[in-house]
């Protein structure tokens, strides 16, 4: 009895303790080469949790050395940097890597104190731990040829249109282009791989503008509809250190609305849907494309599962088409709360409790 006593004791140990050394990264281990992101993500979060932004094992005369993890922003949608920092606990130089907040895919190159100059995008195949840090191992993907870089200042367009033909690297890896389950509603997005509730399921990018370059007094209503149909109002969810004014939209001008002349990002595919909303509008900072918007899960996202958002338009100034849509949820919503009503006060009446409802 003591000997079998002594047994469970240890599985009970091992049970307890070795998941926390495994997150805690306190000892070296050898290269993992399984379920890496899944590895990755419980690690960072032990340390987000914590509101870490910098994870290092080292830290001498108060700075960070050796190889580090760094937020890029407020919140991990932003993704992360890693590699190893300059004598000023910075991320300058070349070999720095931006993980994806997926924990899978990245862009390897040269940065300057945190941001992209010229990168390619790579696969994170491994991780290990060593001096209290998670190392990752990465190969080059297969459009790894592709060198991204920063837009300039004022070079928005230009630097746009130059990889309008190019998916973003995380993009391709979680959503894609198919015809919707919404009848007349042409293309849809939907999803490469399962995503739980928080992740980020798309980037939307576009063309940064105003509404007074979209749409002019002497459209037709139905102009106007078309010139608005691909834009996001960026200026008002965006973060106080961006600098956007209030204003700012981003765009898909009508040549680029098609996968064929723009698909570096796809959020703009989304269909929206009331009631089986299963995505919602974030704002990001992209390594690429700097300040844009996103989708991310409010539910469990199935593989093949279709993407869909509210596009919170103005119930009084909005499409003919949403306005329709809009109505008749109501019409539903009402007309389902007067069934639940008649069958409680059914069910009531059937307990002899009809009182109830005088």
């Amino acid at each position: 009895d003591n000997i079998l006593t002594y047994k469970m004791f240890q599985v009970l140990i091992i049970c307890l303790v070795l998941p926390r050394l495994l997150l805690s990264c306190s000892e070296p281990t050898s290269w993992n080469y399984e379920k890496v992101a899944r590895s990755l993500q419980k690690w960072v979060n032990t340390h987000t949790a914590k509101n870490v932004s910098m994870i290092t094992g080292k830290i001498i005369n108060g700075v960070p050395t050796g190889v580090v993890w760094k937020m890029r922003g407020s919140r991990k949608l932003d993704g992360f940097l890693y590699g190893r920092v300059d004598g000023l606990g910075g991320l300058t130089g070349a070999d720095v890597l931006f993980v994806y907040p997926d924990f899978e895919t990245g862009l390897l190159g040269t940065f300057d104190n945190g941001e992209l100059v010229v990168g390619r995008a790579v696969d994170v195949v491994g991780e290990r731990c060593v001096e209290g840090v998670k190392q990752v191992e990465v190969v080059e993907s297969d459009d790894g040829e592709i060198v991204w870089e920063r837009a300039a200042e004022g070079m928005d367009r230009k630097h746009l249109e130059k990889f309008a033909t190019v998916m973003d690297p995380f993009e391709k890896k979680s959503v894609y282009v198919g015809m919707s389950s919404i009848p007349g509603a042409g293309e849809g997005l939907f999803a490469r791989r399962r995503m739980s509730p928080g992740d980020l399921v798309s980037y939307f990018g576009g063309w940064k503008t105003f509404h007074s370059s979209m749409v002019f007094n002497n459209m037709s209503l139905q102009e106007m509809d078309t010139a608005i149909a691909f834009r996001y109002s960026i200026g008002r969810e965006a973060p106080e250190r961006w600098n956007y004014h209030k204003d700012l939209m981003l765009d898909i001008p009508s040549e680029f609305r098609s996968i064929s002349t723009y698909r570096t990002t796809l959020g703009h595919k989304a269909n929206h849907k009331f009631g089986q909303e299963n995505a919602d509008y974030v704002v990001v900072d992209h390594p690429v494309l700097g300040g844009i918007g996103g989708l991310v899960a409010t539910e469990v996202i199935e593989e093949d599962d279709e993407i869909f958002v509210d596009y919170r338009y103005d119930p009084g100034a909005c499409p003919d088409w949403y306005r329709d849509d809009y109505l008749e949820y109501n019409a539903q919503q009402k007309e389902e709360i007067e069934d639940i009503e008649d069958e409680m006060e059914k069910f009531y009446e059937d307990m002899g409790l009809s009182d109830f409802f005088d």
